[in-house]
């Protein structure tokens, strides 16, 4: 792997030369996390001069995902076929901080930190989305859907969730309440492979198979209560 830096570029390897599987940066890139499908590694961009990465733990991992601080990373691991184990490391200490195995009747296909790196979200093939506390290591079910979840996405201020589905839609999740206010769904039925917030929390930027990307503007607060209210008065 080669990182680019204006006019110059850094090489980093693996101690074994084997291929990487899985990259990702932290948002203000001072760590690179690599996953060769024999175990997990973390950079430290930032140090001068470059040293090698050192090894966070073995085994085979995917889904990888920094906290917005950069603190934390959070990564999916199991089996072969079975994907449903998520583990969050403290990237200071170098050391495991918490480990998972929500409720799961199948693979976890995607995850992501709260804001203020409390909670991690968890997207699955089982048609549902857990909340996992990081302080009280409880778990939290959000009500399943008809169709597999393959993205999850929380808001910038931390307060709503998106998830997306197998067949193009985007649910959007009232955390405080738990409650699902509000669906997009564009044209087709093309899966949502993943998604975005817009920095700002008033845009949410997707990717659908094969490629597309589609760009909503995300509920107000004013909207999710104004829906809210309508579905409490249908149940009445």
């Amino acid at each position: 792997m080669q990182c680019l830096e204006k006019d110059r570029a850094r090489r980093y390897e693996t101690a074994n030369g084997s291929r990487f599987r899985e990259t990702a940066f932290s948002d203000q890139a001072k760590w690179v996390a690599v996953a060769d499908g024999e175990a997990l590694r973390v950079w430290d961009l930032k140090r001068q001069p470059p040293r090698p990465g050192f090894l966070l733990a073995a085994g085979n991992f995917w889904g990888l995902r920094f906290s917005r601080g950069e603190r934390l990373l959070g990564a999916v691991t199991g089996s072969i076929r079975t994907w449903r184990t998520v583990l969050v490391w403290d990237l200071a200490a170098g050391k495991e901080l918490a480990r998972f195995e929500p409720a799961h009747r199948d693979n976890i296909r995607d995850l992501d930190f709260s804001p203020d790196g409390t909670l991690v979200a968890t997207a699955s093939a089982d048609n549902t989305s857990k909340l996992l506390d990081l302080r009280t290591h409880k778990e939290i079910t959000l009500p399943g859907q008809l169709m597999s979840l393959l993205s999850v996405r929380f808001s910038p201020d931390g307060r709503r969730l998106a998830t997306g589905t197998g067949d193009g839609e985007f649910l959007i999740w009232d955390l405080e309440t738990r409650r699902e206010v509000m669906v997009l769904k564009a044209g087709g039925s093309s899966a949502v492979a993943g998604a975005r917030f817009y920095p700002s929390g008033d845009a949410l930027l997707s990717i659908r198979v094969p490629g597309s990307l589609h760009l909503w503007r995300a509920p107000s607060w004013g909207e999710i209560e104004a829906a809210e209210k309508g579905k409490e008065g249908k149940t009445q």
